[in-house]
């Protein structure tokens, strides 16, 4: 995959950045400059006990997704109102392990782990 795509909406009461998949990015940075919500896909790159699998990471994700220390750099540039991670990839993924691993990263704005049918 040579392009990642991105997309800005500015409507008369907010602003909405979501983020496709893509390794850290400036261009990122610049479209979520101040905005409300800024939807970012993130993978967890670290390996649990309780993975299956000692092997590190496939180098995919590294260059078509986004670590947590990234994205806690992405966001504290960007400074949205609320960080909102989806597509989220990790070995396991359990609920919350992703919103841990952004704050322990150094993200310290607001920040929740999307769900399908949840409303921002």
């Amino acid at each position: 995959m040579d392009e990642a795509f991105g997309y800005r909406f500015d409507a008369p009461d907010r602003s909405i950045v979501i983020s496709g998949n893509t390794a850290a990015t400036d261009s990122v940075v610049n479209a979520g400059n101040g905005c409300d919500v800024l939807l970012h896909e993130m993978y967890d790159d670290s390996i649990t006990e309780s993975s299956k699998s000692n092997a590190p990471p496939s180098p995919y994700f590294s260059a078509f997704h986004t670590n947590p220390r990234e994205l806690a750099a992405i966001a504290g540039k960007a400074r949205p109102k609320l960080l909102v991670l989806y597509h989220q990839m990790g070995k396991p993924i359990v609920d919350g392990q992703m919103l841990d691993a952004v704050r322990a990263a150094g993200y310290n704005g607001a920040v929740v782990s999307a769900h399908d049918l949840d409303v921002y």
